[in-house]
């Protein structure tokens, strides 16, 4: 019975405690922000997302009524794919309401912090 809880106990323990190496530390987000236009014209409502394009969670910004955006997390470093949501196709086409279709894209880097989203 002793020998018992003793295995179970050992077992435990080297589930919880975890083998290996640790977990690599996730890469640092990075400041963004910028401005966001469509033919050279501020868009002033919506939304914006970057889609990364190596995996991960998708980032969302509010666009304010001067055309800028800030995410105020930040992001991990990367390629991006980016479009908007909450606009009609009045305002801007469809294509750009998808990230399969939207071949719009920003590189986020550790020496940038501002970027201009164009759709064109």
């Amino acid at each position: 019975m002793r020998f018992s809880f003793l295995m179970i106990a050992g077992l435990l323990f080297a589930t919880f405690n975890g083998c290996g190496a640790p977990l690599p530390k996730p890469p640092e987000a990075l400041p963004v922000k910028g401005k966001v236009t469509y033919q050279n014209k501020p868009l002033t409502k919506g939304s914006l997302i970057f889609e990364p394009e190596i995996g991960g969670a998708d980032q969302q910004s509010d666009i304010s009524a001067d055309g800028t955006f800030t995410l105020a997390s930040g992001m991990p470093p990367g390629p991006y794919r980016v479009y908007v949501s909450g606009l009609n196709k009045s305002q801007i086409p469809v294509k750009f309401h998808n990230p399969s279709s939207s071949k719009t894209t920003i590189e986020v880097k550790p020496d940038q912090s501002e970027y201009n989203v164009d759709f064109k």
